[in-house]
């Protein structure tokens, strides 16, 4: 510290230690809003419009999550987090749709009223041509807003499943992408 031996205006520069700010990526864009469907209250990582549809769905009246996310990606945006907001407290929180028939139970992935527009068929098992239909197996079709998104020929337990559709996973139970757990829905 220097010494000031007469009256005066000194001026002294003290290192605070502080350094200036660094500069960091400002690409990850984040959203919180009203989707169709998908996780609720938890933040989910998002690269691409199409991501995004079949996590959270696409554009509803009132919602103003799909635009906002659309028009990010439109404008080069690369990364976001979403989180999905939805009416419900915790005395009366939202539910997930649920369906028994039988021994199978049938449930929407995630909660809202969403899951009311999926529907389950089941029909005996249609054969190719030439062969006969086998008793034992039967075919479970998963529909949305009455459109088929997912087919499945079920075989007796522990035999291979056969499945068509856009998640299908010939060799092994499918993981439906609006239901979850190998029986679940509505």
């Amino acid at each position: 510290m220097p010494e000031y031996l007469s009256p005066g205006v000194y001026v002294e520069e003290v290192g605070s230690g502080i350094k200036p700010i660094e500069g960091v990526g400002t690409s990850t864009g984040a959203f919180i809003g009203i989707a169709e469907r998908g996780p609720v209250k938890k933040a989910m990582l998002i690269t691409n419009w199409t991501q995004f549809t079949t996590t959270f769905g696409g554009f509803i009246d009132g919602g103003y999550l799909a635009y906002a996310v659309f028009q990010f990606f439109n404008e080069g945006g690369t990364k976001c987090y979403v989180v999905r907001a939805a009416k419900g407290t915790a005395t009366q929180p939202l539910k997930k749709a649920e369906k028994a028939f039988g021994d199978l139970i049938v449930r929407a992935n995630s909660e809202g009223d969403w899951g009311n527009n999926i529907k389950v068929r089941i029909d005996a098992e249609t054969p190719a041509p030439g062969a006969t239909a086998r008793a034992d197996y039967f075919k479970l079709t998963v529909l949305y807003k009455d459109k088929e998104v997912e087919a499945y020929a079920l075989p007796p337990s522990g035999s291979k499943w056969t499945t068509r559709g856009p998640h299908a996973r010939p060799t092994a139970p499918p993981l439906m992408p609006l239901l979850e757990g190998p029986s679940g829905l509505l």
